[in-house]
């Protein structure tokens, strides 16, 4: 018998059971981890059911007793190794847990009710029925949950290699009211956060931009703390971006007449470390952006690798996660179906690193830990339905060559034969 919590078997008719073993079946929503101690820190909260958290790599594993049952999705930020972010929609009214390590050499330990604060979420709407008998009304739920975040919602701003994190995190939410408006918020107080009305405390948290359009759901943010770019999203595959005045969210997919550049967004990344950067999935493939959305081309080789070669068709769980690297920027890895890809050379090529056909598992995402030990640079990728997996051995970046030395006289030369 299979179920969520794995597969057992009987042989006296059901009058006990036995769990098969060898068999991973945990559904992680995504993972979270840390670097910087002996070993790396890994989180992560599976749907059905449960939570898990490792301090060693992966060597012992750890409750944080949350309680959550379907359990959400967690986030950090490697710039600060002494805090990590948790969400439970499931809890009280809704709210987020900010874990923080009192020693900041330590990772966080989420077992540690101390190490914890509970921020309530923002809210987002549920539309009423108002044809129903009796009539529904719309309702408000908590706005951090799982749902978003397998679309794309991403609540941490990343810290840039060339700044230092802020000491309580910096983080955007969306908050909708009853009529569905939404405003995007974002707060670098998290811990102050103790009521729903806080998010209205301009000292804790301020509003980004305008009202968002109509049915925009998903944030994420990049280029840093200090002047960051902000793109917006909905279900519906439209995606936004705040102009520099902050005035306006200017649409920037669909792209072209008949959206001929690029269509609907299945899936849209962007690079938390590089505003500039952003893939679009959409029904011909992925695309890419090297302008902030300006324009777009398209990703021939990402599109190839992530079908194998053609094989699967192109839908939302092609490419179910991208990863960018705050200190090795050449280093970029997507996660989807077909396996994990991995570009060495800013996404100009793409290696398949994982091919689900010869292990079979969806990837979904991952984390990258390239310091603890150079010499076996590990991947840790979540599957789905199949717990987490170690990639060692991921390539290190060649040394830096500078070009040859520009000869004037040479170049004259050449100019003149020619």
């Amino acid at each position: 018998m299979a179920n969520d919590g794995g597969v057992q078997w009987s042989e006296d008719g059901g009058e006990s059971w036995n769990r098969s073993l060898g068999l991973a079946t945990l559904d992680p929503v995504n993972i979270a981890g840390l670097f910087g101690g002996d070993a790396p820190a890994l989180y992560f909260g599976c749907g059905d059911n449960d939570e898990f958290f490792s301090l060693d790599g992966g060597a012992t594993w750890g409750d944080p007793r949350e309680g959550c049952g379907d359990c959400d999705a967690w986030f950090a930020d490697v710039a600060s190794p002494d805090r990590v972010m948790q969400f439970l929609p499931r809890r009280d009214i809704g709210c987020v847990s900010v874990i923080t390590s009192p020693d900041p050499s330590k990772y966080p330990d989420p077992s540690i009710g101390a190490q914890k604060k509970y921020p309530p979420s923002t809210r987002k709407q549920v539309p009423g029925d108002p044809m129903a008998t009796p009539p529904v009304p719309a309702k408000l739920v908590p706005y951090a949950s799982s749902g978003r975040v397998l679309r794309g919602y991403r609540p941490l701003i990343r810290t840039l290699a060339t700044e230092a994190p802020p000491p309580d995190g910096d983080y955007v939410f969306i908050d909708e009211d009853l009529d569905g408006k939404g405003t995007l918020l974002r707060t670098m107080a998290i811990s102050s956060i103790a009521t729903l009305d806080d998010w209205a405390d301009p000292a804790k948290a301020s509003p980004v931009g305008p009202m968002l359009p109509a049915g925009v759901d998903i944030v994420q943010a990049a280029g840093g703390h200090a002047n960051p770019t902000f793109y917006v999203g909905d279900a519906a595959g439209n995606v936004y971006k705040l102009n520099a005045a902050g005035t306006n969210w200017d649409p920037i997919v669909p792209k072209g007449p008949q959206s001929s550049i690029v269509g609907a967004a299945l899936r849209w990344f962007v690079d938390p470390f590089d505003p500039d950067t952003l893939y679009v999935l959409d029904s011909g493939g992925m695309k890419v952006s090297a302008d902030g959305g300006e324009s777009f081309g398209s990703d021939f080789w990402l599109t190839y690798v992530a079908t194998a070669g053609g094989k699967l068709s192109i839908g939302k769980s092609l490419i179910q996660d991208m990863l960018f690297m705050r200190g090795e920027r050449a280093t970029r890895f997507a996660f989807g179906t077909a396996g994990v890809f991995w570009s060495p050379d800013f996404g100009v090529q793409w290696l398949t690193l994982l091919n689900s056909f010869a292990l079979p598992g969806r990837p979904e995402s991952g984390f990258f830990d390239p310091l603890t030990d150079p010499t076996d640079r590990a991947l840790y990728v979540e599957c789905e339905g199949r717990s987490l997996l170690r990639i060692g051995g991921v390539p290190e970046q060649p040394p830096f060559q500078p070009p040859p030395p520009f000869d004037l006289m040479e170049f004259a030369a050449i100019l003149t034969e020619a």
